[in-house]
């Protein structure tokens, strides 16, 4: 299945004339990775473990040698980058003592931070209050209410 997935990709890449680079791994080497994505204990601690990306052809750097990666941060769980964010502020707080276990977090968002703070309460077992403006879409409040 990879093998297929990596030739469609390189397919697309060769019709839209864009090079991609692609390195290919061991079996061991990927046994290996396997095994250790194997012992994240929780789900959130896949926030911020999203990998790199050669984007170098698409950049045209400007000084020989220069390499362009691109950060996939709508891999993390909640899908955006605002993961990361809400993370480190939540663990900032329950190091501090200003958030402990049953406590409430409460934020206005109408965006994808909302997304990931009542996300991130869900998996910690806070409770979670995200107001938003009457303009945030159906979709995203239906997502905040998930």
């Amino acid at each position: 299945l990879l093998d297929s997935l990596l030739q469609e990709s390189l397919t697309y890449s060769r019709m839209a004339n864009v090079d991609v680079n692609v390195d290919f791994v061991s079996k061991q080497t990927s046994e290996q990775n396997h095994s250790n994505l194997m012992k994240i204990p929780k789900y959130q601690d896949l926030i911020g473990s999203t990998p790199l990306v050669d984007i170098t052809s698409l950049a045209s750097p400007r000084v020989p040698g220069v390499k362009v990666l691109g950060k996939c941060e709508f891999l993390n769980p909640g899908f955006s980058m605002k993961d990361r964010i809400v993370k480190h502020i939540f663990d900032k707080a329950e190091k501090n003592g200003l958030l402990k276990p049953g406590g409430t977090v409460v934020t206005a968002s109408s965006g994808n931070t909302g997304a990931s703070v009542a996300m991130l309460a869900a998996m910690r077992g806070y409770k979670a209050v995200i107001t938003t403006s009457p303009k945030c879409s159906e979709e995203k409040v239906a997502t905040i209410k998930a």
